[in-house]
């Protein structure tokens, strides 16, 4: 989606990973969002999501997870090389943007790179987890 679109159609992108590894603050802005506030400080929703995270979801869990479930990228070997280069090359904009791709920088691992790529154009550098920098622009728009 581009900025203008996104100005004019409020959007707040989260992942299954993003979930997974930080619950707490993900489903807080995502309820700032929801709600359109800038802040859930003091709020029985907030109180309700720090409980509910605090305890872990497990403790919630309808099933038992299975020991493989951590690992972020467990389903890899489901797909051939053929397959992986196809959706590298058509979808290459947003896997860098969700942070699906190995860190253009090499200054950090990145658990959700599922795709590795050995030159990374620049363009592709501007894009990588973008989709936090948008979240963080449509959060400070909230209640506005």
């Amino acid at each position: 989606m581009t900025e203008r679109a996104a100005a004019a159609i409020p959007t707040y992108y989260l992942t299954y990973e993003d979930l997974k590894r930080g619950s707490e603050s993900v489903v807080l802005e995502m309820f700032q969002f929801l709600l359109d506030v800038p802040s859930l400080e003091g709020t029985v929703a907030e109180a309700n999501i720090k409980s509910i995270c605090s305890d872990g979801f497990a403790s919630k869990s309808v099933y038992k997870l299975k020991s493989t479930s951590t690992n972020l990228s467990r389903n890899a070997h489901m797909y051939n090389d053929q397959q992986i280069d196809m959706i590298k090359s058509e979808l290459r904009d947003h896997l860098y943007y969700f942070g699906y791709t190995n860190d253009p920088d090499a200054t950090v691992q990145n658990d959700t790179a599922f795709f590795n790529f050995d030159e990374h154009r620049e363009e592709d550098k501007k894009k990588f987890k973008g989709y936090l920098e948008h979240n963080k622009r449509t959060l400070a728009t909230l209640g506005t």
